[in-house]
């Protein structure tokens, strides 16, 4: 029995002297230790030690651990294990990396105690960048140690469960450095976190050094800012409104309206210019159709004169020589009125001679509106044309034409047409005229008619300038002065035969439609 105690004892004293030198040996670097795997053959270099953990996020499969008297280790834990920050623990992993930077895999680590978390450095982003020197105490080795940054947001990237942050100096100056922390789905980001803002970050440094031919450290690579929690981000200063982002934003809507603008006027101006085109067609119309009506009324109204001052004169004096001779043969032997049948037969003659003048104006007048309703536009070809239709003038009537064609309304050359045919008819028939010239002369500002004949002289000294037998002169006055014109006439210039000049303006019988 004494032998088993004796051996029982020595058992948990040997027990206490292996806890103690597990101990001392996480005191400073890590302790390398072999051991045994499945096959009997010596596992890859192991290494344990003990520490108090800087950065520990409950998402996150990774931890740092500033070892005892040493420096920081990144540690890839094995499932079920977590450690928090500002416990104390041991440790053991494979050995991933020794240099420049220390990382384990497959790490089993212990709690010891709880010290409480490790203060963070106030530094700069740019010194993070920077490599450490032993002999410098300004630029001490920050991998895997708390530091507390102030920075300028440059961009914010929010993922699914951690925002993303790049940073740059406060002023804007120097290298970028990527930053993140966790965040949950239902969670959002401060709205004023966003590019702009100044922020102060808590959080560890991950890098990699680069190391010269001697083994210094020479600069820092792939440097990552491991943010704490969403807490850890203070905003020092808000951003202004006006980011380049939003900036960005207003000038495509700007842009976007400006061209909206650009378009909606140009589709406006159409609409109006395509309803202005509209409205003064329909004017335009509405003017020609009053100018119609208007030319339908003179004429009505010019053929109301010529019946009632011409035609309506030759019937009533008609019917006056009818009634005288009627009267004479009731009573042809009526001495006190000393009429004889002769007489009778006299006064027959002359209505009959009255109503043959009036035969030939209603046929003048049914003529000249046949001829100007049928024929062609322009006067000359109008001219012509009427003058091709009177057997009588063949050969004895030409026409000429100078200066540019102006197309005048169809009242207008009908009343004209008019003129012509009495002027040619009273230059035939009473001036014994050999040969009638018609010229057309188009002005600037209007026209002029000039009949020239030859034959027997014109009397300027008959009354109206009548031709003897003939009542047709004060018609065509009539009807050049109701177009706002001038008629005159006159002996011709050799002292035979009589010059008709008409003049009618543009602006009162030019051709509106």
């Amino acid at each position: 029995m004494l032998g088993d105690k004796s051996l029982i004892a020595r058992i948990l004293l040997a027990a206490v002297a292996t806890a103690a030198a597990f101990g001392d040996s996480c005191a400073g670097e890590l302790e390398e230790r072999h051991c045994e795997v499945d096959s009997g053959e010596v596992a890859p270099e192991i290494r344990r030690g003990r520490g108090i953990v800087t950065f520990s996020r409950g998402g996150d499969r990774f931890a740092f651990v500033k070892i005892d008297g040493g420096r920081c280790v990144r540690l890839f834990l094995k499932p079920g294990h977590r450690v928090r920050m500002g416990d104390r623990v041991r440790f053991t992993g494979r050995l991933e990396q020794d240099f420049p930077t220390y990382r384990l895999t497959d790490v089993c680590a212990v709690k010891v105690e709880t010290v409480g978390t490790i203060p963070c450095v106030p530094t700069t982003l740019t010194k993070l960048h920077e490599p450490p020197r032993p002999d410098d105490p300004d630029r001490p080795d920050l991998y895997g140690m708390p530091v507390d940054v102030v920075a300028r947001v440059q961009d914010v990237n929010r993922r699914r469960t951690q925002v993303q942050l790049f940073l740059r100096e406060p002023d804007g100056s120097g290298p970028g450095v990527t930053a993140s922390f966790p965040l949950d789905q239902n969670e959002n980001p401060d709205p004023d976190l966003r590019p702009g803002a100044i922020v102060r970050l808590r959080g560890v440094a991950s890098l990699n050094y680069t190391v010269g031919p001697d083994g210094s450290f020479t600069g820092v690579e792939n440097l990552t800012f491991n943010i704490f929690s969403r807490r850890d981000v203070v905003i020092l200063n808000r951003p202004p409104w006006w980011t380049p982002a939003r900036i960005g934003i207003a000038a495509g809507i700007g842009a976007f309206m400006l061209v909206v603008l650009v378009v909606s006027t140009a589709i406006l101006a159409w609409a109006v210019k395509r309803q202005t085109a509209r409205l003064e067609r329909t004017i335009e119309a509405k003017h020609r159709d009053k100018i119609a009506a208007e030319a339908a009324r003179r004429e009505r109204l010019r053929l109301a004169h010529d019946l009632h001052d011409e035609f309506q004169q030759l019937l009533t004096g008609t019917m006056f020589q009818l009634n005288a001779g009627m009267n004479i043969l009731e009573d042809p032997h009526n001495d006190e009125e000393g009429s004889t049948e002769a007489d009778a037969f006299a006064h027959l003659e002359a209505a009959k001679a009255s109503l043959q003048r009036t035969q030939l104006g209603l046929r003048s007048v049914l003529w000249t509106m046949r001829e100007e309703s049928e024929g062609p536009a322009p006067l000359i070809e109008l001219f012509k044309y009427a003058a091709g239709r009177m057997a009588h003038w063949k050969n004895r009537v030409s026409f000429s034409q100078t200066g540019k064609e102006h197309s005048v309304a169809r009242n207008v050359s009908g009343s004209l047409l008019m003129i012509l045919q009495e002027a040619v008819g009273n230059a035939l028939r009473h001036g014994k005229a050999e040969h009638v010239d018609v010229m057309l002369a188009f002005g600037g500002k209007g026209l002029k008619m000039t009949v020239l004949s030859d034959g027997e002289r014109y009397d300027a000294g008959s009354p109206e300038g009548k031709l003897p037998g003939h009542f047709g002169l004060a018609g065509m006055r009539l009807r050049a002065e109701e177009l706002g014109g001038t008629f005159s006439i006159k002996p011709g210039g050799d002292g035979e035969g009589a010059v008709v000049e008409v003049g009618i303006p543009y602006e009162k019988g030019e051709d509106n439609g």
